[in-house]
C-alpha cells in the first residue's frame, strides 16, 4: 500500500498543481493521524499512530525521490521567485470562501454557478446521504471518523481570511506559498463523497430501534438544515456579483429543483433503496453540471486561429536571427472589428450567449497576444504569462522601471494589465531607454481611448513620447492641415473644444514644429488633406513607427539593430543581493551606465566602437561575435539563471548578473566568440536519481506482485 501511495503521489507531483500536492499531503497526514488515534483507542495498540504516520512519511519520501527530476528545478525556481519568501497574509488569503457563499457552495447550481474555485458540492441528495453516513451505526467507524474530520478541516480552512486560525497558518511555510484557500474544499468534496458512499452502504443494513430513531431525527434535521440553506440562499444572503456567473439571486426553477431533491432524499432514506440513491445522486449532479462554465464550449479556432496581429509579428520575426520582444498593453475592453462575421458564424454553430462571450474574449486575447499566448506562437515577449511560480523576484524588480511612477510592482506578471491605466489613456508607455534594455521591439495596444472627431482619427496612445519630441521629419503625405489634439489650450492660438475636455488646434507644419519646441500637452497629431474630403494620416513620434492598425495597433521601435546584446562602455559594480539590485534600478533609470553585480572591477571607457553580432540564437545556446577596442563586459539581455555557462574563445568564463536580471561576461580587446550554453547540472543529477529510484521501485513492485500471484491457492 505504501508503495502504491508513493507512486500515485509522485504522479500527482508530475501532473498536478503544486498546491494540490500540498493539500493532498496535509489531507493524508490528517487521515493517517485520525486512523492511528482511532485504532489506538479501540485496539489499545500503542504504535498505531506511529505506524500510520511512519507509512505516510516513508511514502512521501519515496514520492519525493520519484518526482525529484521535477521537484529540484521547481524548488530552484521557487527560491528565486516572488514566492520564495512566501506571500504576506493578505495575498495568501486571497479568494477565500466567504461565509455567505456556503449555501451556494453546498447547493448545486442550475442557473448561475459560483466562481469555479468555490464549487465543491456533492448535491442535495449526496449531502443528505453523507450526513446519514456520519450518524448511522456500521462497521466503518474508524474510516468514517477520518472522513468527518477531513470534511470539517477542508471546509474550515477554505474560509481563509474569514477564519482567525487561518490568519495564523498563512504565515507558516507551505501555507504562505499559495493563495486561494478555497481550494481546501477539495478535501471537503472528497470526504463528503466518501461519506455519501457510507450513507448509501448504510441503506443496505437492517434498522434496529436505535438506528430507526436516528433515521427519523436525521430526516428532521435534513429538512430543517437544507430547507434553511434554500431559504437563506434565495431570500436573505447577499452575494457579490463578481463571485458568481450570472444573477446572484437563484431563479425559482433552481429553488424548485432543490426542494424536489430534498423531497427525493427523504423518500430514499425512507424506502432504503441504495441503487435508486446512486441513480438519484448521478442525475442530480449531471443536471447541476450543465450550468458549469466548462459547458460553454467555443470553436478551437479561438485559440488556434492565427489572427492578423500574429501573422504580422511572425512575418517580421522570420527576417531576423534574434526576434525582438513584444509588450501587449490592454484591459481587453474593445470589440473585434469582425464581430458581426464572428457572431454569424457562432450562431450557425449553435453557441449560446455565454459561449459567444467566452469566444469573443478569447479572440481579443489572440489579437493582443496576452497572457501566455506568445509561448503558443513562439513570439518573444517581456510579459505574456499569467502568474504561478513565475515571475522571479529579479523580474519584478527590473520591470518596476517600466511601470508608471508610484505603481505597485507586479508579483504575478501581467504587466500589460497593470500598464493599461485610464490616466494614460489606456496605455502607460514604457521609457524608451528601458525598452531598449529589454530588447522591446513591439508594443501592442487597443484603440479604446483613441479619439474620432469630425471623421478624423487621433491616436492618443503616444502622449508620453510626444512630450519628449522636439522635431519630426515631414512624411511622404500630401496635406494642408496639421490637427493637434491636446489637453490644454495652446497660447495665442485658437482651439476648438471637443468632448472629454480636449482641444483641437488646426495649424501648418512650421507652426507645428514651433509648438514641439515649446511646452505643450500634445496627445496626438493627424495630418489632413481637407481638399480630398478628409483624407488623413496619423503622425507617430520617434522612436516608434506603427506597423499595423487593425482591431489593435502594433508599434515598432525604430532601432537599426537588435538590442539583445551590447558591449558596455561604462560599468559600476554593486553587490549581488536585494539592496544591490535596488541600487541598480536608480542607476539604470537615470543614465546609460551598466551595472555588474559581484566582485568586479568598474570602468569607464571612451572612444569605444565595438561591434556585436548574434550569429546563433536558440532557447539553450547563444553565439555572439564581438569586436572590442578594450577589455570590457558583454551584456546579453536575457535572464540570468543558474545553469547558464559561457565560453570566450573556447575558454570557460564566469557569467555575471548584470542590470538586476541579465547576463554578462568579460571579453578581451580584439575579436572574440562568446558562447552561452544552458547546462542545468542540478536537473541532470535529479534526472539520474529519479530514473534510478523509478527503476528500483518498479522492480520491487513487480517482484511483490509476482510473489502475491504465486501465493494464491490453486483451485
Amino acid at each position: 500500500d505504501g508503495m502504491l501511495l508513493a507512486i500515485v503521489w509522485a504522479l500527482q507531483i508530475f501532473s498536478g498543481h503544486t498546491q494540490t500536492v500540498f493539500v493532498t499531503g496535509v489531507g493524508l497526514g490528517i487521515y493517517g493521524l485520525v486512523v492511528g488515534i482511532t485504532q489506538w483507542r479501540t485496539q489499545q495498540t500503542r504504535w498505531s499512530i506511529f505506524r500510520a504516520l511512519m507509512m505516510l512519511g516513508v511514502s512521501a519520501l519515496i514520492a519525493v525521490l520519484l518526482a525529484i527530476p521535477q521537484l529540484l528545478p521547481t524548488l530552484e525556481l521557487t527560491g528565486m521567485s516572488n514566492r520564495g519568501g512566501g506571500f504576506n497574509v493578505q495575498q495568501a488569503t486571497a479568494f477565500s470562501l466567504a461565509p455567505n457563499l456556503i449555501g451556494r457552495a453546498l447547493l448545486p447550481s442550475y442557473d448561475s454557478p459560483l466562481f469555479g474555485e468555490y464549487v465543491a458540492y456533492v448535491g442535495v441528495i449526496g449531502l443528505g446521504l453523507a450526513i446519514w453516513g456520519m450518524v448511522a451505526i456500521g462497521d466503518r467507524r474508524a474510516n468514517k471518523l477520518s472522513w468527518i474530520v477531513l470534511a470539517s478541516v477542508g471546509l474550515f480552512l477554505a474560509l481563509g481570511r474569514f477564519n482567525p486560525l487561518y490568519l495564523v497558518l498563512a504565515e507558516l511555510p507551505g501555507f504562505n506559498l499559495f493563495r486561494v484557500p478555497a481550494r481546501w474544499l477539495a478535501l471537503f468534496a472528497l470526504a463528503m463523497a466518501m461519506l455519501a458512499g457510507v450513507g448509501i452502504e448504510a441503506l443496505t443494513a437492517s434498522l434496529d430501534k436505535v438506528n430507526q430513531r436516528k433515521l427519523r431525527y436525521t430526516m428532521v434535521f435534513l429538512t430543517v438544515f437544507i430547507g434553511g440553506l434554500i431559504i437563506l440562499t434565495r431570500f436573505v444572503l447577499q452575494i457579490n456579483p463578481s463571485d458568481i456567473y450570472g444573477d446572484p439571486i437563484p431563479q425559482n426553477s433552481s429553488v424548485a429543483l432543490w426542494v424536489g431533491a430534498l423531497v427525493l432524499l427523504l423518500l430514499l432514506l425512507w424506502i432504503r433503496k441504495p441503487y435508486l440513491a446512486v441513480g438519484a445522486v448521478m442525475l442530480e449532479l449531471f443536471l447541476a453540471s450543465l450550468a458549469l462554465p466548462y459547458n460553454d464550449l467555443t470553436p478551437p479556432e479561438v485559440y488556434l486561429g492565427q489572427r492578423f496581429t500574429i501573422s504580422q509579428l511572425l512575418t517580421d520575426q522570420d527576417e531576423t536571427v534574434v526576434p525582438g520582444r513584444l509588450l501587449a498593453i490592454s484591459r481587453l475592453f474593445f470589440d473585434p472589428g469582425d464581430i458581426p462575421v464572428l457572431r454569424d458564424r457562432y450562431n450557425r454553430l449553435g453557441l449560446d450567449a455565454e459561449s459567444q462571450f467566452h469566444a469573443f474574449d478569447a479572440v481579443k486575447k489572440q489579437e493582443m497576444l496576452m497572457p501566455n499566448l506568445p509561448m503558443t506562437w513562439g513570439i518573444p515577449t517581456i510579459d505574456g504569462f499569467g502568474g504561478g511560480v513565475l515571475p522571479t523576484m529579479y523580474y519584478t524588480q527590473f520591470t518596476s522601471l517600466l511601470l508608471p511612477e508610484n505603481e505597485l510592482r507586479t508579483v504575478d506578471g501581467r504587466l500589460g494589465e497593470i500598464m493599461a491605466k485610464p490616466t494614460c489613456r489606456g496605455a502607460c508607455m514604457p521609457p524608451s531607454n528601458i525598452s531598449r534594455l529589454t530588447d522591446l521591439r513591439y508594443i501592442i495596444t487597443d484603440k479604446v481611448y483613441d479619439v474620432w472627431y469630425d471623421n478624423i482619427a487621433y491616436d492618443t496612445t503616444l502622449a508620453d513620447y510626444w512630450a519628449t519630441t522636439t522635431a519630426i521629419d515631414i512624411p511622404n503625405f500630401v496635406f494642408d492641415e496639421v490637427r493637434i489634439l491636446h489637453t490644454e489650450p495652446i497660447a495665442d492660438m485658437p482651439s476648438q473644444t471637443i468632448p472629454d475636455a480636449l482641444y483641437i488646434t488646426v495649424t501648418d507644419w512650421n507652426t507645428f514644429n514651433a509648438i514641439l519646441q515649446s511646452e505643450h500637452t500634445i496627445l496626438a497629431v493627424t495630418l489632413v488633406d481637407s481638399r480630398t474630403d478628409g483624407v488623413f494620416f496619423q503622425l507617430i513620434p520617434s522612436p516608434l513607427r506603427r506597423v499595423l492598425s487593425s482591431d489593435v495597433k502594433v508599434y515598432e521601435f525604430d532601432m537599426p539593430t537588435s538590442a539583445r546584446a551590447y558591449v558596455a562602455s561604462d560599468v559600476v559594480a554593486l553587490s549581488d543581493d536585494w539592496q544591490g539590485h535596488e541600487d541598480a534600478l536608480s542607476i539604470i533609470r537615470d543614465g546609460k551606465t551598466s551595472v555588474i553585480h559581484g566582485d568586479v572591477e568598474p570602468y569607464s571607457l571612451d572612444d569605444m566602437s565595438p561591434t556585436v553580432e548574434i550569429t546563433e540564437y536558440s532557447d539553450t545556446r547563444v553565439v555572439i561575435d564581438v569586436e572590442a577596442t578594450y577589455d570590457a563586459y558583454l551584456i546579453l539581455n536575457d535572464a540570468y539563471y543558474p545553469g547558464w555557462q559561457a565560453t570566450v574563445n573556447d575558454t570557460p568564463s564566469m557569467v555575471h548578473r548584470a542590470n538586476t536580471m541579465f547576463r554578462a561576461v568579460r571579453v578581451p580587446a580584439g575579436s572574440s566568440t562568446v558562447v552561452f550554453s544552458f547546462v542545468p547540472e542540478l536537473w541532470r543529477i535529479a534526472l539520474f536519481v529519479g530514473c534510478g529510484v523509478w527503476t528500483v521501485m518498479l522492480f520491487v513492485f513487480g517482484v511483490l506482485m509476482y510473489r502475491r500471484r504465486g501465493m494464491r491457492p490453486v483451485q
